[in-house]
């Protein structure tokens, strides 16, 4: 028995609230974002407080009674007190089983996103989504919408996408409608552009976790043309496999990975587990969650995974963000994890799934060399991050239709003299011209542009944006400082070891962007920042004993922490003390996914000091894939296990 608050509609108009079993009943599901809420107490029919946007409350005064009649209706403005935050966690735990029984839930979008021209574009010719409907759609957005850019805010929020998931019967509707305003592509073409592919994006991956929640399929393409036929003409769809018990066995790992580029946000950090988790039956949150950091909860589901069988791979363990007494230690979970503000990020976090059975740590890749310098020319940062893109692409595809594409694609490159001539010379690359006055923009902001810029120019096959790239290439090269320079290799680091835009703060307190050679490879990686200073003193006490003592000479390298290695050239001079020569390698975490979750580990302690980007992608053939990993292979176990793999993989895509 499951005894919760519902509303229902009396004779006379007005909504009266009633304690039932949800177990019994029969009832309704209302999802809808709260937008721009403010308490009234105006809307017609109800006799207490609501928390409502302007839309929301004409919406419940004018339209809503018709579309739930006499039914029970659950709907949180409605049925919890949002005054008091103890209700409001309380219920939390009750979601997964409110919209998976529910008879039908309601899905109220908001105004402002697809209209019926977008609906009827999709289905001309009769395409389906999966063969035309989607290049027909993005082909309208981009003719009809130009200057009328779509805004779709429920593909914003992070607790409609579960509540949708959960239920089997969707009926969708607007509340309200708005203008679009007029919009001037010409100030970001291209970033404009991608936009429209996040929308076509979202509007997919949400189709696909509706209809693979809780099952072992993809879903056809009839099932993904009548999800998103339904959305776009506000119809009602209806899952084929209504009957199945999706809630059990399911990890919710492998679940969410197609929401990795999703601009989803919720209020809390923390509701990125609570609104997700619940809904897969092993996962129960704990009693006092209000009182828990984000962090404190990320470590909670971890050991939660874990115990039902349905364990992940941290994306960071503790021996990258601190010292680890040990090897087993340095390669656990941690609570020291950046804070999420977009699904995405949070989804970054989670590595590959790894059952019980099957979990492996730290099967020997490659040695590797690392260097923190950052390059002193900008040609040659921005080969190094040119290359690193192309080693792993499938992160900075994502990242561009997610939080890379958040500032856009159109960096400022003309700074106003008069405003130049109050400023360093360091500092000339934040301040850009902005109006008669001139003004500074966030030199952060600027460098994601250029990010962004660079992949979409080099990457996504466009010769325009490709023109505009060159341009802006040559212009940083006369033109970029050094705090902008280290702002590009962090970000571009960041994004290559597979970590969201919201982890760019807490990146810089843990980590420091280094540039690793792995055989033939240059690529981006992330050090231990702890670990790095660490060893930096050591290697500085070392150099000046040497000064007042006499030499070992009969004291190997490995003796010194392997480490920072003292670099003599043979004609006496200097090396650099940043510079760490043969000094780690890199292992491969589990083997569930293969080719992916690499760290960088210490070879005299093996403690995991470090992340690298994944060795293999989305866009690698069987045949690339061998070629790349065994390239980059070096240890006769290692090799083995992939030849075997790729092999098995040639003959089953036959």
């Amino acid at each position: 028995m499951t005894v919760l608050t519902l509303c229902q509609f009396q004779d006379n108009g007005v909504v009266e609230r009633h304690d039932v079993d949800i177990d019994t009943t029969r009832y309704l599901a209302i999802s809808h974002i709260w937008a721009k809420a403010e308490w009234r107490d105006d809307i017609p029919g109800i006799p207490w407080k609501v928390l409502a946007s302007p839309h929301k409350a004409a919406f419940l005064a004018d339209e809503f009674k018709q579309l739930v009649g006499r039914e029970f209706f659950w709907m949180d403005i409605l049925c919890v007190d949002q005054a008091v935050p103890d209700e409001r966690i309380r219920v939390v735990r009750h979601i997964p089983s409110i919209y998976r029984g529910a008879a039908k839930t309601i899905v109220i979008r908001e105004p402002g996103g697809f209209a019926k021209c977008c609906a009827d574009a999709m289905t001309a010719d009769g395409k389906t989504w999966m063969n035309g409907a989607r290049e027909n759609f993005q082909r309208h957005m981009r003719t009809s919408h130009y200057f009328h850019p779509l805004a779709e805010p429920w593909f914003d929020r992070l607790w409609v996408l579960q509540e949708a998931v959960l239920s089997d019967t969707i009926q969708f509707t607007i509340c309200g409608h708005v203008e679009h305003e007029d919009f001037d592509p010409e100030d970001d073409l291209w970033g404009y552009a991608t936009r429209f592919k996040q929308l076509t994006d979202h509007l997919q991956a949400t189709a696909y976790s509706w209809i693979s929640y809780g099952v072992d399929q993809d879903g056809s393409d009839q099932e993904y043309n009548e999800f998103v036929h339904a959305f776009l003409h506000n119809g009602v769809v209806t899952r084929k496999t209504a009957d199945v018990d999706r809630h059990r066995r399911r990890s919710g790992i492998a679940e969410i990975d197609v929401h990795l580029n999703s601009m989803r946000q919720t209020t809390k950090a923390r509701d990125f587990i609570l609104a997700i988790f619940p809904q897969f039956g092993w996962y129960v949150p704990p009693e006092n969650v209000r009182a828990m950091s984000f962090g404190q909860l990320w470590l909670d589901l971890c050991r939660q995974a874990s115990q039902a069988g349905y364990a992940f791979l941290a994306h960071v363990t503790r021996g990258m963000v601190s010292d680890s007494p040990s090897a087993d230690v340095s390669r656990l979970a941690t609570d020291n994890v950046p804070t999420p503000q977009v699904l995405g990020d949070f989804v970054s976090m989670l590595g590959s799934p790894a059952g019980q059975q099957t979990f492996h740590w730290g099967l020997k890749v490659s040695d590797v060399t690392i260097d923190e310098r950052r390059p002193a020319e900008v040609s040659d940062l921005l080969r190094i991050i040119r290359e690193s893109m192309e080693f792993n692409q499938k992160s900075w595809f994502f990242a561009s239709r997610g939080s890379l594409n958040l500032y856009g694609s159109y960096p400022r490159t003309v700074p106003s003299l008069s405003v130049l001539s109050h400023v360093s010379s360091d500092r000339a690359v934040s301040t850009w011209t902005r109006g008669e006055d001139g003004g500074e923009l966030d030199e952060e902001k600027e460098a994601v542009k250029a990010l962004n810029a660079m992949w979409l120019g080099l990457f996504e096959e466009n010769a325009a944006m490709g023109g505009d790239w060159n341009y802006y290439s040559q212009w940083l090269s006369m033109r970029c400082s050094n705090s902008y320079a280290d702002r590009l290799l962090r970000l571009a680091a960041l994004i290559s070891c597979g970590f969201g835009m919201s982890a760019y703060e807490w990146s810089t307190t843990v980590f420091i962007p280094v540039i690793v050679t792995v055989k033939s490879c240059t690529i981006l990686g992330l050090l231990s920042r702890g670990y790095y200073e660490a060893n930096a003193a050591l290697t500085e006490v070392e150099d000046n004993s040497e000064a007042h003592a006499p030499t070992d000479t009969n004291q190997e390298d490995d003796d010194l922490v392997v480490i920072m290695q003292d670099l003599t050239t043979e004609d006496g001079a200097q090396g650099n003390e940043a510079e760490m020569e043969a000094s780690f390698f890199c292992a491969q975490r589990g083997m569930d996914y293969i080719g992916q979750d690499m760290v960088l580990v210490d070879p005299s302690t093996n403690k995991v000091i470090g992340i690298l980007p994944d060795f293999v992608d989305h866009v690698r053939s069987p045949e690339e894939f061998a070629d790349r990993y065994l390239e980059l292979c070096e240890y006769p176990q290692t090799r083995l296990l992939v030849d075997v793999f790729a092999r098995m993989d040639t003959v089953f895509l036959e």
